[in-house]
This record gives structure tokens, C-alpha cells and sequence, in this order.
């Protein structure tokens, strides 16, 4: 468990070091140095995380299909690039670290649009770094899309936001609630909302049909839950109600206040959802995308509490314990957390 704590305090030292909240302006070689190794810690692992025979099999699985079998299957985007290294005789490994590069890339440029990236990425370690990257490729590769879609938000034109997700919909076709989010959030009026909403499930339909319809029968047929998801949610929950009683405008000046709102009242709907909804699993994989408003919300508090950067490192601290106190729970009660234990990495030689 040491390499976890060893990451995590890398990532806590630099937010402690960082605390002025200058550090979006452009990214330090230091940071680059921390999430270049963020990505071989993750893409280099060897038999960690519960999802890691699924994967593999996959991987062996694919070996020798044709471009054609893509076709009516599920998350096609991630089984091409499985096909295109099996075509290259690439080993395993390569395909964990392929997907953690753009995992970590897509954190680290949403986290440099933050005041401190550095605690951005922090936030992010306990459950989506470690829990989500280091087991579910096609979620995390997606994941990683979506945060390329955030950081152009308010800045470049909307269709480019929707190709990110739509690529990363092709990874996880769950993904692809995030880009009806977002383009939502520029509709002026309920006739574009329901335009938006009719014009989405055609791409969504036909696209996206295969992948839709087995998570339609595997989580609507059968009740699979997810162990601990409530205090998943919950995680979700809290951020969503600071950005909504505090104002989205603190949080969001780069005018994406619709987008952020719609993320808070979906994590706040994902509550109820845990009594309604057959499968809890179906939540979970929900709450994931939600993700990223903790990142926003934790690392924009401490600028909330104080002016000042002499005592804006009390909140930092604050935050830094939370996310130290969420890492120690997951490993002492977690469900999964032996899947995690001992770090071990690939052997290259």
C-alpha cells in the first residue's frame, strides 16, 4: 500500500506547495514530471484491480477478428484498438498504458484550467486514479475524452466538446449522457432542449444501439449492485449541494454554469435512483461522470474560503485530509481493495 500513499503524497505536497491558486495559468515541468509518472504508475501495473481477467480475455479474445466483426458490437472505439495491437503483436501491457496515457492527459488538462491543478488531480486519486483507472480501461479511456470535452468548454466551439464525448462514447457508451449534458447546457429555451434531446437519440439509437441494449438486459433483467456506491454517491452529493447553495458562477467563470448545474442535479437524482432503480450498478456507472464536479468544487474551495494565498492553505489542508481519509476508508473497507494489493508492476526486461 505504500506506492498508493507515495503517489497520493506527491499529488498533496504539490497542492500544499501551490496553494496561491496561480498555477492554471500554465502547467510546470513538475506537473508534467507528476503525470507523466501518474501514467506509468497506472498503464504499468500488472494483475491489479478486480476487472483485470475481463480484460485480458478481451484482449486474447480479439485476436485475429476482422474490422468488420466491429459492427453492431459494443464499445467498438476500445475493441479497434485492441484489434490494432493484437495486428501489431503488441503484449497486454501496452494496452493499459495506451489507455492511462489518455486518461492522465485528459485529468491533467482539465485540472490546469483549476487554481491548483495540483489539488485537482489529488481529488481525483482515491477513487477515480486508482479505483476506477487502474481497473476499468474503457471507462477510465473514456473518462479521460470527456475531460478534453470539459477543458474546451466556454472556450472553443461547442461541436468541438461533442466530438470528445462522442469519441469517448465509443469507448463507453455510457458516456454518452455527458454530450446530451452539455449540449443542453446552450439551449435557450425548452423547444431547443427537446430539439437537442430528439436530435441526440438518433446517434444514440443507431451508434450506440449494441452496447445500450446489453446494458439494458444485464442491469434491467438482473439486480447487480455495486458495494459501497451510496457512499460514491454521497461523495457526488456533497460538492452538488456547495456549487448549488454557493452559486455556479464561483465555480464555473468560463461560462459553463448550465453544464455544471445539470451535473449537480444529476448527482443529486442519482440518491433516490439507488431506492428506484433495479440495479445499483447502473447508478454507479452514472456517478462516475459526476466525478469531475468534485474535482472542480474541492479544488475551487479553498479560493472560496480566503482571499488571501498566506491563508488559503488551511482549506487546502482541509481538502487534502478529506481525500487521505476517503483513500485509508476505501482500503480498509472496500469491497474490492485486495485487488489492489501489493502494487506490482509489468516486468519489462
Amino acid at each position: 500500500m505504500a506506492a498508493y500513499w507515495g503517489l497520493f503524497s506527491i499529488f498533496a505536497l504539490g497542492a500544499l506547495l501551490t496553494h496561491g491558486g496561480d498555477g492554471h495559468r500554465r502547467p510546470t515541468w513538475l506537473l508534467i514530471a507528476a503525470m507523466i509518472g501518474l501514467a506509468l504508475f497506472i498503464g504499468l501495473r500488472w494483475e491489479i484491480g478486480p476487472d483485470w481477467p475481463t480484460y485480458r480475455s478481451l484482449f486474447t479474445f480479439l485476436h485475429d477478428r476482422s474490422l468488420t466483426e466491429l459492427v453492431g458490437q459494443s464499445d467498438p472505439g476500445f475493441r479497434g484498438l485492441v484489434m490494432l495491437l493484437q495486428w501489431q503483436h503488441a503484449p497486454f501491457w501496452v494496452l493499459n498504458l495506451i489507455c492511462a496515457c489518455i486518461f492522465s492527459f485528459g485529468l491533467a488538462q482539465f485540472c490546469t484550467t483549476l487554481p491548483n491543478p495540483w489539488l485537482g488531480v489529488l481529488v481525483a486519486i482515491p477513487y477515480l486514479v486508482i479505483v476506477i483507472a487502474m481497473s476499468a480501461l474503457r471507462q477510465a479511456t473514456a473518462i479521460g475524452f470527456i475531460f478534453l470535452a470539459l477543458r474546451d468548454m466556454g472556450t472553443k466551439p461547442l461541436w468541438k466538446s461533442i466530438l470528445w464525448v462522442l469519441v469517448a462514447s465509443l469507448f463507453h457508451a455510457s458516456a454518452f449522457i455527458v454530450a446530451v449534458l452539455i449540449a443542453l447546457s446552450y439551449t435557450q429555451s425548452r423547444a431547443q432542449a427537446v430539439i437537442v434531446l430528439i436530435a441526440s437519440s438518433i446517434p444514440a439509437y443507431y451508434v450506440l444501439f449494441g452496447t445500450f441494449d446489453i446494458y439494458l438486459r444485464r442491469y434491467g433483467q438482473h439486480r447487480i449492485d455495486s458495494g459501497g456506491v451510496a457512499f460514491r454517491v454521497a461523495m457526488n452529493a456533497v460538492p452538488a449541494l456547495i456549487l448549488l447553495i454557493r452559486g455556479t458562477r464561483y465555480f464555473a467563470p468560463r461560462g459553463e454554469e448550465a453544464f455544471w448545474r445539470s451535473i449537480a442535479l444529476l448527482s443529486l437524482a442519482l440518491i433516490p435512483a439507488l431506492l428506484l432503480v433495479k440495479s445499483t450498478t447502473v447508478v454507479d456507472r452514472l456517478s462516475i461522470y459526476a466525478i469531475p464536479l468534485q474535482i472542480l468544487v474541492l479544488s475551487e474551495l479553498p479560493g472560496q474560503f480566503s482571499t488571501s494565498s498566506a491563508t488559503r492553505i488551511y482549506p487546502v489542508m482541509l481538502v487534502a485530509a478529506y481525500c487521505a481519509a476517503t483513500l485509508l476508508v476505501y482500503f480498509a473497507l472496500g469491497t474490492h481493495a485486495r485487488y489492489y494489493l501489493p502494487y506490482q508492476t509489468v516486468d519489462l526486461w
